[in-house]
């Protein structure tokens, strides 16, 4: 715990002067999630069966967290650029027409997320192959989040700024009632208020709060697992009205109590969800002892990138169930969905090499976007981050199936280009008239008068990056 304790400081240290560091942050603490609560769980008296295998499997989760980070400090270095911040600190800035246009498009963000997310998505699993791009486009939720909340922070709004916050609990509360899942509304608050933390003047206040925010969250997460089988009985089987739902969600709180790794209940709630060492710890112990070998690259084949609409008949593959059964000894009820993890596949494809060289890369890939978003969010370029936010919000995915992961990641590369020309042509978004440069004003126009675009008339003018 104390070596994890020191990464955390230096993941917060990689991102304390507002720059880049959006994405990282969000999937350290969402990788922290799944992992972390499953180590404090042996801190106490009672500690749950798999201790071994707990502790070995959290080592190898800290060791490629910290091949993660060297990652995104040797995508820094090799820049040789100190990373800008997102935005300048100054008591209160002047708004521009540029600026109320780029706060406008957060908002139409949002909606087109919230529309996609909950209505879209159901509908277009009957169509394969779309659900993956429709589910992408959910992501707008919480890119319009960000951009309202940079827009708030740069304006010194702090009466919005504290209401986009005080809204966060409604994603998971959303998630819940419509599907039967917290986890994902978790992310997404995870992903918002890693925005947040950069950008706030609060930070240290955050920092000095924080062990008591996870308590509190801890022992709400104990609850949550005590009642979800009552939850997802009403959603997914009863199908019950928005009123009996949240009666289920509410009984969450009466049955509340502080978090206490003495306490058994408390304690196998945890070990039951929360603890994604314990699978790493007995494939590494499997492996190591020779009883089952290295896939090389098996849990995610190139062939699987196909998509299902073009092969109807392509076998359903990837770090799911039967992987992690057949790597672990553990095996799970038919139909039951078991995320394995990227500590988990890395290790189990290409041993130690694969663990370290596979977190790196993700270190240097996240670091990458999170540059790109960085200027975009900068810069008030929606485009910018449609582009490499929708995909780096494919890679929030700590315990989820590397194929799954893969295939997300393409499918929100496509959805980021649909997503920015359909907004265009609309005229919801426009890239910022920051983006061009004036050398002759008489080919430009106002595109409307509260757009805050430039739009060239006449030939074609190159668009050169400040």
């Amino acid at each position: 715990m104390l070596v994890w304790a020191a990464l955390a400081a230096w993941c917060i240290a990689l991102v304390w002067r507002r720059g880049p560091g959006t994405l990282l942050l969000a999937y350290f603490f969402g990788l922290s999630l799944i992992h972390v609560p499953g180590a404090i769980n042996h801190l106490g008296v009672i500690g749950p069966a798999g201790g071994g295998e707990t502790r070995l499997g959290f080592a190898v989760t800290l060791l490629g967290v910290a091949a993660m980070l060297a990652g995104v400090f040797g995508y820094r270095l090799a820049r040789r650029s100190a990373p800008k911040a997102i935005i300048v600190r100054q008591r209160r800035q002047r708004r521009t027409s540029e600026d109320t246009a780029f706060g406008r498009s957060g908002q139409r963000m949002m909606i087109i997320g919230l529309l996609a997310y909950f209505i879209a998505t159901p509908i277009a699993t009957m169509i394969p192959s779309l659900t993956s791009i429709v589910s992408a486009t959910g992501s707008l939720l919480i890119i319009g989040y960000w951009v309202l909340l940079k827009s708030s922070v740069a304006d010194g709004n702090q009466r919005r700024t504290d209401f986009l916050v005080l809204s966060l609990p409604l994603l998971p509360l959303l998630t819940l009632i419509s599907g039967g899942f917290a986890g994902y509304g978790i992310y997404f608050m995870i992903a918002i208020l890693a925005l947040y933390f950069q950008i706030t003047r609060f930070r240290r206040t955050i920092l000095l709060f924080a062990p008591i925010i996870g308590w509190l969250g801890l022992s709400l997460g104990v609850a949550y697992l005590d009642g979800r089988s009552e939850i997802r009985e009403v959603v997914w089987y009863q199908q019950s009205g928005l009123g009996d739902r949240l009666e289920r969600v509410f009984d969450i709180f009466e049955n509340f109590e502080l978090y206490s790794w003495n306490d058994q209940n408390h304690v196998r709630n945890i070990d039951m969800r929360l603890n994604q060492n314990l699978i790493v710890g007995m494939a590494v112990e499997r492996v190591e002892s020779g009883q089952v070998a290295l896939a090389y690259g098996g849990t995610a084949p190139l062939w699987s990138l196909v998509p299902r609409v073009l092969w109807p008949g392509k076998p359903s593959v990837g770090g799911g169930g039967d992987v992690v059964s057949h790597y672990t000894g553990l095996y799970f009820a038919s139909g039951t969905s078991v995320g394995a993890g990227q500590s988990f596949e890395f290790f189990v494809n290409f041993g130690w090499a694969g663990l370290v060289a596979g977190f790196i890369f993700w270190g240097i890939l996240l670091a990458h976007l999170d540059h790109r978003l960085a200027r975009g969010l900068r810069q008030s370029d929606p485009k910018q981050l449609l582009y490499y936010g929708m995909p780096g919000m494919a890679l929030l995915q700590p315990g989820g199936n590397l194929m799954e992961i893969l295939v997300s990641f393409i499918a929100a590369t496509i959805a980021a280009r649909l997503a920015f020309w359909g907004l265009k042509k609309l005229g919801l978004v426009c890239r910022p008239a920051s983006m061009f440069r004036r050398i002759d004003p008489a080919h430009f126009r106002a595109r409307s008068s509260s757009s805050g675009c430039i739009a060239p008339l006449g030939p074609p003018v190159k668009e050169i990056h400040r």
